[in-house]
């Protein structure tokens, strides 16, 4: 990590919005992850009939 807070990695996955989850004190978990806008969550949820 640089003195800025910033984390480095491949670029494979650079750009991609990330989930960052700390199971543990001193431990991160860093997933790359889909974003999906509050106004657009219906369009991924299945259709009650």
């Amino acid at each position: 990590m640089g003195p800025s807070g910033q984390i480095s990695h491949s670029k494979e996955h650079g750009g991609r919005p990330v989930l960052v989850e700390p199971p543990e004190p001193g431990v991160w978990v860093i997933r790359t992850a889909t974003v999906i806008p509050d106004n657009e969550k219906w369009m991924h949820t299945p259709a009650l009939i």
